[in-house]
C-alpha cells in the first residue's frame, strides 16, 4: 500500500479532510484535531504536526485507515491524492437551486459530465490543432488522453466533481496534459471576462477561443435552474507551475447566455444546413389539434459521423403518427430538414421528408 521512499505529511492530509467537510478545531502547535459528524455521531482525528515524533508516520497511516473506513473510500485512493503524483487535479464545485449537500440529481449529473467531457476534448484538440471550431471533436490523440484521465470520488459539501489529468511522461515540455489544463483555465478566464464586459464581445476572435469548448460549457447548465461552477486546478508539484495561469475561475449562472453566444459566433455559419439524417425517436410530447389529431415536439437521436446529436423537431399530424410507430417499434428513421446545431439539443426545422427505414 505504501512505499517508504515516498514520505507522508500531516499538512496535505489536513487539506484533504477540510475539502471533505471535516472541521479543523483549535489545535496545539504540535498536533491538529479535525472533527466530522457521521450519522449523528461526531468522529475525531488527532494528527501530529511535529515530524520529530517517533510514531509520526504510523499515526498518519492509522488516520488514513480510519478516514477510508468513515468516508467509504479506499486507502489507495487517499494515498494517490496525498502523495506527490504526476497528476493535475481539476475540481469543479457546483452550487445551485437543485444541488444539495454533496448531492445532485442523477439526470443533471449526466448532463454536466457530458459537458465536461466535451470541454476537455475541445481543450485537448486545441493544443495540437488550434482553431475556432471542430466539426468533429474526435481525434485519436485526444481520445487516448481522455482514457488516461481519472474521475475521483465526489467530495462532500456543494457537489464537487474531481478529474485527475495525467502528466504522462512524454517528450513535450511542459507535458501535453499540462498544456491542456492551462488552455482550459485560460479559456475559462477569458470567457468570464468577455461575459462581464459586453464591449469586448466584438473582439472574440482575438482571444484564441474554441467554439466547442464554449458550447460544451454551456451544455453543463442543465436547464433554466440557477447553477454556478467553480473550476479549480490543483497543480502537481512534479511539473513547474506557470504563475500566469489562473488556478481558479468562477463561472456564474449569468455568464452562460454570453458563453453560448460566443460559441455560436465562433462556429461557421455554414453549419446550418439542409441534409438527410438517420436516427431514432427518443421522446414524444404531443397534444391533439382542433380535429383531434396528435401533433407536437419530438426529440431525435441523429447519427452524425463518429458522434450522436440530439435534435428537437415539431411534427404535424402526418409525421407525428410515423414518429409514434417508429418509437413504439424502436426502428431507425430517415429525415430531411435544416439542422441548426446548439448546445445539448439542436433544432431540426423545415422537414420535407420523414419515414421509417424498412
Amino acid at each position: 500500500m505504501y512505499h517508504a521512499e515516498r514520505e507522508l505529511f500531516a499538512e496535505p492530509l489536513i487539506d484533504y479532510l477540510k475539502n471533505r467537510g471535516w472541521v479543523l478545531a483549535n489545535s496545539e502547535p504540535d498536533i491538529a484535531v479535525v472533527r466530522k459528524t457521521f450519522a449523528n455521531q461526531e468522529e475525531e482525528i488527532i494528527l501530529p504536526i511535529d515530524r520529530k515524533y517517533e510514531d509520526y508516520r504510523q499515526r498518519i497511516l492509522e488516520a488514513i485507515q480510519l478516514i477510508a473506513k468513515l468516508e467509504q473510500n479506499s486507502e489507495k485512493d487517499i494515498l494517490e491524492e496525498l502523495l506527490p503524483q504526476r497528476w493535475d487535479v481539476l475540481r469543479i464545485r457546483m452550487r445551485g437551486e437543485r444541488i444539495g449537500n454533496g448531492c445532485i440529481s442523477f439526470y443533471d449529473k449526466g448532463i454536466i459530465e457530458e459537458g465536461v467531457r466535451k470541454v476537455l476534448l475541445a481543450s485537448a484538440r486545441s493544443i495540437h490543432d488550434p482553431k475556432a471550431y471542430f466539426k468533429r471533436l474526435y481525434s485519436a490523440a485526444a481520445e487516448q488522453w481522455m482514457k488516461q484521465c481519472r474521475s475521483a470520488v465526489p467530495e462532500s459539501g456543494s457537489y464537487i466533481l474531481a478529474v485527475r489529468l495525467p502528466l504522462e511522461a512524454d517528450s513535450e515540455d511542459p507535458p501535453f496534459s499540462r498544456k491542456v489544463a492551462e488552455y482550459l483555465m485560460t479559456s475559462l478566464n477569458k470567457l468570464v471576462r468577455l461575459s462581464e464586459n459586453q464591449d469586448l464581445l466584438a473582439e472574440t476572435d482575438d482571444f484564441n477561443l474554441n467554439a466547442n469548448l464554449c458550447l460544451g460549457l454551456a451544455e453543463m447548465k442543465p436547464d433554466e435552474a440557477s447553477i454556478h461552477f467553480d473550476f479549480e486546478m490543483k497543480w502537481s508539484p512534479e511539473v513547474p507551475v506557470n504563475k500566469n495561469i489562473p488556478t481558479k475561475v468562477e463561472v456564474q449562472d449569468r455568464h452562460f447566455l454570453s458563453i453560448m453566444r460566443i460559441g455560436q459566433k465562433l462556429k461557421p455559419q455554414t453549419e446550418i444546413n439542409r441534409d438527410r439524417f438517420v436516427g431514432k425517436v427518443l421522446t414524444l410530447h404531443g397534444e391533439a389539434d382542433e380535429q383531434g389529431n396528435m401533433q407536437g415536439e419530438a426529440t431525435l437521436i441523429l447519427l452524425m459521423d463518429e458522434q450522436q446529436a440530439k435534435a428537437k423537431v415539431f411534427f404535424g399530424p402526418e409525421f407525428y403518427s410515423i414518429a409514434c410507430d417508429a418509437h413504439k417499434q424502436n426502428q431507425y428513421v430517415s429525415i430531411s430538414g435544416v439542422l441548426s446545431e446548439k448546445p445539448r439539443y439542436s433544432d431540426l426545422s423545415d422537414v420535407s421528408f420523414f419515414d421509417i427505414i424498412k
